[in-house]
């Protein structure tokens, strides 16, 4: 689909490795630019099987919605013939919103299993991390079953600060011994996106194979997480909606984040009973306490007037524990397993993650 076919097609032969221990997929590109025909699609397919040196696909995806109606409904029964002759075992699409996937599933015989989409942290678009968010691509995927894959992971397009040179990952890339490539890529991985890294030296391979001996805590990715809201917001308005607001733009009267929001993402505290770390990651904002299964076994240390390290030692004690609200003008402190949603709150409320 990218004009290398030939070169993968002489590649998996000189490897000497079975056919049946790959997993190829490649696109339908020319389809949906305007030619809808079955028979221009059968033309297409022949040609990346011939340069591919092969008879068959594990997935074969149609590029982009380029085409609507009809002519999408005439250029997917093609498709699914490919499946139905032997030639691809499963389809997929890439480019798609939940309008066009809607569309899709509403004819198709042969429901796609695979999409990719551009999946990364500054501008995450329709693709909700949050299950409570609703209408999201990511989310879509997730109710019908389909593997989502996200490409463009660390490209900067069409940002001025390439994501790779973010200070938020850099720190992150720092205190973890690892690349921001790595860390970016691991984020993907920890929302449930498989990703495909690009590589172009045996260093870059190796690098992008070592993503899956480490984790990032729930501390980094919500500031990762939270990099899209530095991107989409305007003046009014905080974007996207379903992402926490861990720079607390919402107390400022236009984008500009508050240098006292920025340094609390970065700043660490020590749970000083079991040297467990914690990071703080949200001010004026609390912890939704429902359903019950989001709270930790204990919830609360009873009353207020606590410090904020009796908070710390009370949370690391606890297995389970991978959140709490502090309110710094009472003193009370409630525990959390999740805090996938939030509130605005008062009393100096902070939120802080088990790192």
């Amino acid at each position: 689909a990218y004009g290398n076919e030939a070169e993968i097609g002489r590649a998996m032969k000189d490897s000497g490795v079975p056919r049946e221990e790959l997993f190829l997929a490649t696109k339908a590109t020319s389809v949906p630019l305007g030619m809808a025909e079955p028979t221009y699609l059968e033309a297409i397919f022949a040609n990346q099987l011939q340069a591919l040196q092969t008879d068959y696909l594990d997935v074969y995806m149609l590029h982009a919605a380029g085409v609507r109606g009809e002519r999408l409904e005439t250029v997917w029964r093609g498709m699914e013939r490919l499946v139905e002759l032997g030639r691809v075992r499963s389809l997929g699409v890439s480019n798609f919103g939940v309008e066009e996937l809607e569309e899709l599933w509403g004819f198709a015989k042969i429901k796609p299993v695979y999409m990719q989409n551009i999946f990364k942290v500054y501008k995450q678009g329709e693709q909700i991390l949050s299950a409570s968010g609703g209408g999201g691509v990511v989310q879509w995927a997730r109710d019908h079953g389909v593997m989502m894959v996200g490409y463009s992971t660390i490209n900067s397009w069409p940002h001025m600060l390439p994501p790779l040179q973010d200070p938020h990952v850099l720190s992150i890339a720092q205190a973890r011994g690892r690349t921001s490539s790595q860390v970016l890529h691991r984020w993907a991985l920890q929302h449930g996106i498989a990703v495909i890294p690009k590589a172009s030296s045996l260093a870059r391979i190796r690098e992008n194979a070592q993503l899956l001996d480490f984790e990032l805590s729930a501390a980094e990715m919500l500031a990762l997480d939270g990099l899209a809201t530095l991107s989409e917001s305007t003046h009014d308005q905080l974007r996207p909606a379903w992402i926490a607001d861990v720079f607390a733009l919402h107390r400022a009267p236009g984008i500009v984040a508050h240098s006292s929001a920025s340094a609390a993402v970065g700043q660490a505290h020590l749970g000083a009973s079991v040297g467990v770390r914690f990071m703080q990651v949200l001010s004026d904002r609390q912890c939704i306490r429902e359903p019950e299964e989001v709270k930790a076994r204990q919830f609360s240390l009873g009353g207020g007037g606590h410090q904020l390290s009796a908070c710390q030692e009370a949370c690391a004690a606890q297995p389970d524990c991978g959140f709490f609200t502090f309110y710094q003008s009472t003193g009370y402190c409630h525990m959390f397993r999740t805090c996938a949603e939030q509130i605005d709150a008062s009393d100096g409320a902070v939120v802080h993650a088990r790192q």
